[in-house]
């Protein structure tokens, strides 16, 4: 995701093995937990060079493959915390707000080329990432249960597969007439203070 001759290459490879791009879904990311005043440079850059900077080379490659055979579509896995902070996540949450705003950029820029572009914003859902970073959560924020504090905020943890079926209907022509759009897959977190 960070090397741009492997995005591209990436790309050419879906196109000879393919004939064609349709669709690209950029969902690579990465977390690593660090509160912000013990973050290092080289941490805040080792995260958000995979979660912003690699979703920009996949949606410029895809966009521009896209663009000149008439149209495509484009889904960015995002997050969120692209719309609101989360403790010990200051690089991830700033790189899915950059997500969020790349993703309607795109939207706007490509739009008369027939490209449409989304995001797809995932609460905390039941993957490695998430499980090998309990520990860390529970230490730092002082919780007893990471799993309670989650299933209080949004019932219980997503699933891949309703991230992936997600996906796949903004892929598909059921949402031909959504571009921009910021989709949130958290069981109501965002939509509750409490």
């Amino acid at each position: 995701m960070t090397d741009e001759e492997a995005v591209a290459s990436l790309m050419d490879g879906a196109i000879k093995g393919h004939g064609r791009l349709d669709v690209m879904v950029a969902n690579a990311g990465v977390g690593r937990p660090r509160p912000l005043l013990e973050m290092d440079l080289e941490e805040w850059r080792s995260v958000t060079s995979v979660n912003l900077d690699g979703v920009f080379l996949c949606t410029r490659h895809a966009g521009r493959v896209m663009s000149a055979a008439g149209g495509g579509v484009i889904v960015n896995m995002c997050s969120i915390t692209a719309f609101s902070g989360f403790p010990m996540l200051a690089h991830y949450a700033a790189a899915k707000a950059g997500v969020r705003s790349l993703t309607q950029t795109a939207a706007v820029e490509l739009r008369d080329a027939g490209v449409r572009v989304n995001c797809v914003c995932p609460g905390f859902v039941g993957t490695d990432m998430v499980e090998s970073s309990k520990p860390q959560f529970e230490e730092m924020l002082g919780l007893e249960d990471f799993d309670a504090a989650i299933e209080a905020k949004q019932g219980r943890y997503g699933t891949a597969e309703e991230v992936a079926r997600l996906a796949v209907f903004l892929a598909s022509e059921r949402s031909a007439f959504s571009t921009g759009g910021a989709f949130t897959l958290d069981g109501g977190a965002t939509a509750s203070l409490l």
